[in-house]
């Protein structure tokens, strides 16, 4: 869990592709971490990475996981 709250960090920071490093282990250690999953889309989205996100975003849908949504996902407000 601290690997997805840094990269949550570091992807709020804009520092995508550190953020998808932290996501990447957390995904080695645990492949159903759904929030590691989901926030590496939202990181390869943000690099304009759209095909590689599209990968790890159905991925996250069929985890055996159910976890609420992590706040790097969350709309931010204007």
């Amino acid at each position: 869990m601290r690997l997805i709250k840094k990269g949550i960090a570091l992807g709020n920071q804009g520092k995508y592709n550190e953020a998808i490093k932290c996501f990447n282990e957390a995904i080695r250690l645990d492949p159903k971490e759904v929030d590691a999953w989901n926030n590496k889309g939202v990181a390869l989205k943000a690099l304009g990475r759209s095909d590689e996100a599209g990968l790890a975003f159905p991925t996250m849908r069929t985890s055996s996981r159910t976890k609420p949504r992590s706040p790097i996902s969350q709309p931010r407000p204007p």
